[in-house]
């Protein structure tokens, strides 16, 4: 993971208020619904996006994560120009570069 997007939702599941986190996960919970970073490997039947390339995601939770598993459907390539703040932060949210967020 490069860098993670931070927005209203995260701050809302952080602090417990977060329905559908409950729902869905449970509690203790991850946080972080947008990433940027490089694909590490990839699940039988992905082709077009080979271990190495620049890519953002949407995820359900985990971002906050070093390493996060995402269906293909929820990632896209990283646009030529996009370093992974920028990326991370095409769905709304305020970007943060991995380096520099808290470890929890």
């Amino acid at each position: 993971m490069e860098a993670i997007g931070i927005n209203y939702a995260d701050c809302v599941a952080r602090m417990g208020l977060y329905a559908s986190a409950k729902h869905y996960v449970g509690f203790p919970i991850t946080p972080g619904f947008e990433v940027a970073g490089r694909v590490a490997a990839v699940g039988p039947g992905v082709t077009d996006l080979p271990a190495g390339t620049e890519v953002m995601a949407v995820t359900r939770f985990n971002g906050y994560a070093t390493q996060v598993v995402v269906k293909r459907d929820q990632v896209f390539p990283r646009p030529a120009k996009a370093d992974a703040p920028i990326a991370c932060s095409c769905y709304g949210t305020t970007p943060v570069p991995r380096a520099s967020t808290p470890s929890a």
